[in-house]
C-alpha cells in the first residue's frame, strides 16, 4: 500500500477533496501518462494483467487525494485504479448544504450559530451566501445571541424620550429580526444624588416554556456608596416594576407574541420605567447616603 500523504496538508496543491475532481482529474491524467499509465482508467482492459503498472497507478493517484477522503473510499476498491478513479470521483462530489434534510440542516445551523453570542456581532458569513440561508439562519442567530441596549440618563428624562430610545433601537435592529428575540440586557445609567454614576442592569427573556420575564442581571453600582443599601434599593426596583411586567405576559399571551413581548415591555410601560427610576434616586437622596 503506498504511503498516504500526512493530515494537515489538503491545502497543498494537488490534492483532491470534495468540490474539485474536474481540476484535480486533468493534473493527474497528466502525471500518469508521463509514466505511460493515462489508459489505466480509461482502458479496462489495457492493463487487466499487468500488476505492477496498476500497483504504480494506484500509488499516484492515492499520492494526490487527501488522507480525509481517502478514508472514505471502500477497502475492495483501494487496490483497482479503475475502481479507485470510480469511488473518488463520487466521493468528491461538492458537499452541499442546501440538499441536507430541513430538520438536520436547521440542526447543523443550530450548532454553527452557537459561537456567535456575543454583543453586536453579525450573524455567520455563510448566512450570506444565499437568500434561503439567510432567511433559515437569521432567526436561529437572533433566538442564540444575546444583545444589549443602554439607557443613559438623557433617555430617561421622560417617557417620550425614553420610548422613543427604545424604538430606535428597535428599528435598527430590524423589524423582522424582534419575533425571534429572545435574551436582551438592559443597562439603567445615571447619576447619584452626590454626584456619583449610577448602573444597574436587568435580563429581558422569553421562551415558549416560561414566557416573558424580567431578572437582575448585574448588581447595582454608585460610586462611594453603601454596597448593600444599593442592592436593598434595587431590589424595590425590580420588586415594584414586576406587577406592571406581568401585564406584558397577559398581553402576550392574549395577542400570541413571542420577542415582540420584549419591544412591547419597554414601549408601552414608558411611564413605568422612568417613573420608577426616578423613585428610585429619590429613595438614595432619601437615605442622605449619597
Amino acid at each position: 500500500m503506498p504511503a498516504l500523504v500526512e493530515e494537515g496538508t489538503l491545502t497543498k496543491s494537488g490534492l483532491l477533496y470534495e468540490g474539485n475532481f474536474h481540476g484535480w482529474r486533468v493534473k493527474v491524467n497528466a502525471i500518469l501518462k508521463m509514466h505511460d499509465l493515462d489508459r489505466v482508467v480509461s482502458d479496462p482492459l489495457h492493463y487487466a494483467r499487468n500488476a505492477s503498472k496498476e500497483h504504480k497507478a494506484v500509488e499516484i493517484i492515492t499520492n494526490h487525494v487527501s488522507p480525509a477522503l481517502f478514508k472514505r473510499v471502500p477497502v475492495e476498491k483501494r487496490r483497482c485504479p479503475r475502481l479507485l478513479w470510480r469511488s473518488l470521483k463520487t466521493l468528491a462530489k461538492p458537499f452541499r448544504l442546501l440538499d441536507l434534510p430541513d430538520e438536520v440542516r436547521n440542526r447543523t445551523c443550530g450548532f454553527a450559530v452557537e459561537d456567535h453570542t456575543q454583543y453586536g456581532q453579525q450573524p455567520p458569513p455563510f448566512a450570506r451566501c444565499s437568500r434561503k440561508l439567510r432567511d433559515e439562519v437569521r432567526p436561529l442567530w437572533v433566538s442564540y445571541n444575546y444583545f444589549h441596549l443602554s439607557f443613559d440618563e438623557d433617555a430617561l428624562l421622560d417617557y417620550e424620550t425614553f420610548e422613543t430610545h427604545a424604538r430606535t433601537w428597535f428599528r435598527e435592529f430590524g423589524a423582522q429580526n424582534v419575533k425571534f428575540l429572545r435574551h436582551l440586557k438592559v443597562s439603567f445609567e445615571g447619576t447619584a444624588p452626590n454626584g456619583s454614576p449610577f448602573s444597574g442592569s436587568l435580563n429581558f427573556t422569553y421562551s415558549s416554556r416560561s414566557g416573558f420575564k424580567v431578572s437582575t442581571a448585574q448588581s447595582p453600582f454608585v460610586g462611594g456608596g453603601n454596597k448593600w443599601t444599593d442592592r436593598f434599593r434595587w431590589d424595590v426596583f425590580v420588586a415594584d416594576i414586576r406587577e406592571p411586567m406581568r401585564g406584558v405576559e397577559a398581553d402576550r399571551k392574549m395577542l400570541g407574541l413571542q420577542g415582540e413581548s420584549i419591544l412591547l415591555s419597554l414601549t408601552s410601560r414608558s411611564i413605568v420605567w422612568v417613573e420608577e427610576w426616578r423613585a428610585l434616586l429619590r429613595a438614595y437622596e432619601l437615605d442622605g447616603l449619597y
